[in-house]
């Protein structure tokens, strides 16, 4: 596969080599895109700040709620909490107990 040539560019303007990894991997024009939304909050401030800082939420965020998501679906099929844990442990290898998979599935889907 090519490199773009537009990476060298992004990297002449100084910026962090994440950004660079990350326009590498999901390509120029798609960075791009995801640039000028992260920027449009630089608009409230009149466009006169250099950077900005944005919040990263952390991937296990999403990784939890799928998890979740899976405990509850077991549950509704019917299995029991003692079937569910066994499934966590062989399908994701975590270990919850009954007490926290009772929580996760009597919990509101946020």
């Amino acid at each position: 596969m090519q490199t773009d040539h537009r990476l060298a560019e992004l990297r002449a303007t100084g910026i962090a080599n994440i950004w660079i990894e990350i326009a590498d991997a999901i390509g120029f024009d798609a960075f791009m895109r995801v640039w000028s939304i992260l920027d449009r909050d630089n608009l409230l401030y009149g466009g006169h700040r250099e950077t900005m800082r944005i919040n990263v939420p952390q991937m296990r965020t999403y990784l939890r709620y799928q998890r979740n998501s899976y405990i509850r679906s077991l549950a509704t099929s019917g299995l029991t909490t003692v079937q569910i844990r066994d499934r966590i442990r062989k399908d994701l290898g975590e270990r919850l107990s009954i007490r926290h998979l009772d929580r996760i599935i009597h919990r509101r889907s946020r």
